[in-house]
């Protein structure tokens, strides 16, 4: 994949791309619509050349479903599925436009970029958890080993707006003992890495301070 915007030909001579096909649930339009991940939705389904609405009995807009998707994809053979079930010599067999796959296409997945922090400092958790609660980071995931001010080692794991805080398991919290080593993605061009520096710079606590406290 060359600069992550065009999807290549495969680089193994033997091996050719008979087609793209594509599951989408019947939940797709809320999906399509959702702020994280609608843009990807959307770019994976106007590649597809086949395209399978699958758990049709999960929406009551199939029509329109049916409508939305032929727009995004005028190309694409569309079948409905209760349960996944196709016709496998449908889903195997080259995409009547075979013959242009082996060109470049648009890449249907979004450039990603990351922050990452690894220090010394540990965080008051609860204040912590509220402003990465409100801060417009617009990050996709966050997740690490936060060294809380009470010596405790909290795990982080966020998706969105949905946070799990646990004690860190052992194993975990002795790989780099006494420090906070967190990470977190978004997508390029929304993502705002500077609002997490900012966020863990003010609320950090100093070792010198942890031992003072």
């Amino acid at each position: 994949m060359e600069g992550g915007d065009r999807l290549e030909r495969p680089s193994l001579p033997h091996l050719r791309l008979a087609a793209v096909n594509l599951t989408a649930p019947g939940q797709v339009l809320t999906q399509a619509a959702d702020r994280y991940v609608g843009d990807d939705v959307v770019r994976q389904i106007s590649v597809a050349d086949r395209l399978i609405l699958n758990k049709c009995d999960q929406t009551t807009a199939l029509d329109l479903m049916k409508v939305w998707a032929s727009r995004l994809a005028p190309n694409a053979d569309i079948k409905i599925a209760r349960h996944g079930a196709i016709a496998t010599d449908w889903l195997l067999a080259p995409a009547l436009r075979s013959h242009e796959l082996t060109q470049a296409r648009p890449n249907p997945h979004a450039r990603f970029a990351g922050w990452s922090r690894d220090t010394e400092a540990a965080y008051d958790i609860a204040p912590l958890i509220q402003a990465l609660e409100t801060a417009p980071a617009e990050m996709l995931r966050l997740k690490g080993v936060v060294q809380g001010s009470d010596d405790q080692a909290w795990l982080f794991q966020t998706v969105g707006r949905r946070m799990a805080l646990t004690p860190a398991p052992q194993a975990i919290a002795q790989v780099a003992p006494g420090r906070t080593r967190v990470v977190a993605l978004g997508i390029q061009n929304r993502f705002r890495p500077e609002v997490l520096d900012r966020l863990f710079d003010r609320l950090a606590v100093a070792p010198a301070e942890r031992a003072h406290s």
